[in-house]
């Protein structure tokens, strides 16, 4: 099944849809051929996780790992194999993708660009800068003739491995799809009963008033199971003209240009959440100790769970998350463009002031200072602030710069 290409003014989102009154047979049916994709995927990692798949299609190495990893092997059928297959490779080259971007910013950094002189109506290259060519050969493994290009990617690029063995991909073609109001059953292809026959697994999911289409992802999370789907949105005009440049802080979300403060108050959120997790960690490593001296109570099973943790935790990310949200559409809402800084590198020269050197009388109360202020950099959100800006520009006409 050929996906649909995105249009210019489209943009694609994630669904997630619960499941309804599944029967426990049909789960655990799901999850055996869960696991055994699961087997699949660490397979092909092991073998295209370093640089086998580097500037490969996934259409000639299909061909490849089926001569000796055929789905036989693996007691599934053929379509979850191949979309499992192609899921995977997707992944690896997003992997190396995201590599990839790293060495050419090196490249850009460490290389000047070409100079060139007009002659009347002709461009002539006076000095070059070897950077084309070094872009150019990290799109196969040509970058390993070039010895710095080698040790950049060996740096950026590290050999993966995955341990998922809950998920079943595949297209929308694949299955069987019926929709009764907003239940939606999806009829799969289970383990083989004969050749060319497979056992059906049938699994509801409430979607709403919506059949799902395209690359499906079925999750299963303990008892409970969960249908990921891909959904095409219209992206929405943006009329403004003007431009603001924000700066990311800890405080606050943003700081605009225009004096004005954005997703304020998320600062305390994670003074708190970081003090509060503090607190009772070192309260649950005292009783962790206990435990360790009595081996025969009952305190690591009944004191120290991670369940209401998990729970915590996770309304503390959805409520910044919200925060923030908020914070990014309110300025598109006023500005066309955002100028912000990129803290995904370490800034350059920056070191210590001689003069600000403690001494040793001051030593010991400002390193007890400064692991709490360490801890609370540790769970500064920057990456949450980076990726809200993505996605709602992404959602826009027009999308943000970064500087």
């Amino acid at each position: 099944m050929t996906r649909r290409r995105i249009g210019k003014n489209e943009y694609c989102v994630t669904r997630q849809a619960k499941d309804f009154n599944n029967k426990a047979s049909e789960l655990a049916k799901g999850i055996e051929i869960a696991g055994s994709l699961g087997r699949l995927r660490q397979d092909i990692w092991n073998k295209y996780g370093s640089l086998q798949a580097w500037g490969q299609k996934s259409d000639k190495l299909i061909k490849e790992f089926k001569q000796t990893n055929p789905p036989s092997l693996y007691q599934v059928a053929y379509k979850p194999w191949e979309r499992t297959f192609q899921s995977v490779i997707d992944d690896i080259h997003a992997v190396q993708e995201a590599a990839r971007s790293f060495v050419v910013r090196k490249i850009y950094r460490n290389f000047v660009p070409e100079s060139k002189i007009v002659q009347g109506k002709k461009e002539v290259v006076q000095e070059t800068s070897f950077r084309a060519e070094l872009i150019s050969a990290l799109k196969t493994t040509k970058f390993l003739d070039y010895p710095l290009l080698k040790r950049w990617v060996r740096q950026e690029y590290h050999r993966g491995r995955t341990w998922v063995n809950n998920q079943i991909v595949l297209d929308a073609s694949d299955c069987t799809i019926t929709r009764s109001g907003s239940i939606v059953t999806i009829s799969l292809p289970g383990k083989p009963i004969s050749k060319n026959r497979y056992e059906r697994i049938s699994l509801q999911f409430k979607c709403g008033r919506v059949k799902p289409t395209g690359r499906l992802r079925i999750i299963f999370d303990g008892n409970e199971v969960k249908l990921c789907y891909p959904k095409i949105l219209i992206k929405t005009e943006n009329n403004n003209t003007s431009i603001i440049g924000i700066d990311k802080g800890y405080t606050e979300g943003f700081y605009g240009s225009d004096n004005v403060v954005y997703a304020d108050g998320i600062g305390r959120l994670m003074t708190l959440a970081t003090d509060r997790r503090h607190s009772k960690g070192t309260k649950r490593q005292k009783l962790w100790a206990l435990s360790r001296k009595n081996p025969h109570s009952k305190i690591k099973q009944c004191n120290l769970g991670n369940e209401n943790q998990k729970k915590s935790e996770t309304k503390i990310r959805a409520t910044l998350r919200t925060k923030i949200r908020a914070g990014v559409h309110q300025i598109f809402n006023n500005h066309k463009q955002i100028v912000c800084e990129d803290l995904s590198q370490p800034i350059r020269n920056k070191r210590c002031d001689p003069a600000e050197v403690p001494s040793a009388k001051e030593r010991a109360p400002r390193q007890r200072k400064s692991k709490k202020i360490n801890r609370r950099l540790a769970a500064w959100c920057k990456g949450e602030l980076q990726q809200a800006i993505d996605q709602v520009s992404s959602a826009s006409s027009i999308g943000g710069d970064a500087d």
